[in-house]
């Protein structure tokens, strides 16, 4: 179980939110933990031991290099108990001055780099370093964070290079490991009740799921906007559609056209313009997703769009409901035409 610091919001600059100061936390700015702390988390009820380890977020400070070629680092961490050989797409767990790369990193960097060096630029404490570090497995990400570029790092090896250059690298995370795997979630719950907080990857998922949650509420509010204009637009067309068969729709009530069966024709027009023009939105959907796709496949390696048989079966439905009913009214009046004053009608 990984244990984090809690932010100290006397510190922060006003106007920063708890989120911005998550950001600030895990970039750096983390609180590092005392003796006392470690101490006290590892009285917690089946902890049978406490790991030191270090988590770093960067955004262009830290950057990992082979060759030519180089990778801007999303996130640094250090190697835990949490990860195992299952864990791994190749190669293995790394020992003193070997480091892990995440499975697209090493793409970006060549493929197969197990063995090779590589030169890791850090920041700690506001000061760059290099080092070179030999490569000595790939790490096999899940789904949630396959888009990102981070590397695993031995806390002895990042500890010895900050003295190497006459710094001082405290612990910024501490890892918890449970006698029995049973009484993990019971840790968790005790470790936000004593105030620190979880994972660093976690609470990077959560925010990426809240950033994606506002964008969706955006687009939400965007294509109701637009259903709202379509449907005053649909009701517009129908209307002069009306005005303009005004004389047609007289001879139709002359032969014995009820009112009915006038409110009927406006009403499938209003339902085939709905279907037609959901079947082309689902077309315009699906060839912006397809390139969107691709693009962001290209640049972080994860489909950044997603459509489903039921979202397309509920575009469509949608569209037609409120094509439908924008065509109430036009069609109500086309019905209630009076025949006499509609053949009379130039």
């Amino acid at each position: 179980v990984e244990v984090n610091m809690p932010s100290e919001e006397e510190e922060l600059p006003s106007g920063v939110d708890e989120n911005q100061a998550m950001m600030l936390s895990m970039m750096g700015e983390q609180t590092p933990f005392e003796e006392k702390d470690i101490q006290k988390l590892s009285k917690i009820k089946h902890v049978s031991s406490v790991e030191k380890g270090f988590n770093l977020l960067s955004f262009g400070s830290n950057a990992v290099k082979y060759g030519d070629k180089k990778v801007d680092l999303m996130m640094i961490s250090t190697v835990s108990s949490n990860l195992t050989d299952t864990n791994m797409k190749a190669g293995a767990l790394p020992e003193k001055e070997e480091i892990l790369l995440a499975e697209g990193t090493a793409e970006k960097l060549g493929g197969d780099l197990i063995g090779k060096n590589v030169t890791l630029t850090l920041m700690i404490n506001e000061e760059l370093f290099e080092r070179t570090y030999k490569v000595s497995g790939i790490l096999s990400l899940g789904k949630e964070m396959a888009a990102m570029d981070l590397i695993y790092v031995n806390y002895n090896d990042l500890v010895q290079l900050a003295e190497d250059h006459g710094q001082t690298l405290e612990p910024t995370s501490i890892y918890l490991v449970a006698d029995d795997e049973a009484y993990t979630e019971n840790i968790k719950a005790k470790i936000k009740e004593m105030g620190y907080s979880g994972s660093s990857q976690e609470t990077m998922t959560a925010m990426l799921n809240e950033m994606l949650d506002v964008l969706t509420y955006v687009l939400t509010g965007i294509s109701g906007i637009s259903l709202f204009v379509s449907a005053i637009m649909i009701l517009v067309v129908l209307h002069i559609s009306v005005v303009e068969r005004t004389k047609e729709i007289g001879v139709l009530k002359a032969i014995g056209a009820r009112r009915m069966d006038i409110r009927r024709i406006f009403v499938s027009e209003a339902f085939l313009i709905g279907l037609s023009s959901g079947f082309i939105g689902v077309l315009a959907a699906s060839l912006l997703t397809i390139a969107s796709n691709s693009l962001s496949s290209k640049l972080i390696d994860f489909d950044i769009v997603q459509m489903s048989p039921s979202y397309i079966v509920f575009g469509i439905a949608v569209s037609i409901i409120i094509s439908m009913l924008s065509g109430l009214m036009p069609a109500n009046k086309a019905a209630k035409l009076d025949p006499v004053d509609s053949l009379r009608r130039e």
